[in-house]
C-alpha cells in the first residue's frame, strides 16, 4: 500500500514534469483510452480513483502528455 507521503511526492514529481512539458494534454481519445485502460488493470483502486502502483489519481495521470503507465499498460 503507498503510504500518504508517498502519493503526495508522486504527485509533486508528476506536476513539475507537467509544468515542464508547457501543460500539454492528450486528446479526448488517448483520455479516454487511458482512463478505460486503468480501469481495467488489477492494480486500480477503486475506492479513491488512483493507480495502485504510484498512487496517481487516474484524471489527472491519464490527461497529462508527460505522464506514463507504470505497468507500461499506456505511455
Amino acid at each position: 500500500m503507498i503510504s500518504k507521503s508517498q502519493k503526495i511526492a508522486t504527485f509533486v514529481k508528476a506536476l513539475f514534469k507537467h509544468a515542464n512539458n508547457g501543460f500539454k494534454v492528450v486528446p479526448n481519445a488517448t483520455y479516454i483510452r487511458r482512463v478505460s485502460t486503468c480501469l481495467e488493470c488489477p492494480k486500480y483502486k477503486a475506492e479513491d480513483d488512483t493507480c495502485g502502483i504510484c498512487g496517481c489519481y487516474i484524471d489527472k495521470k491519464a490527461l497529462w502528455d508527460s505522464e506514463s503507465c507504470p505497468d507500461n499498460r499506456w505511455k
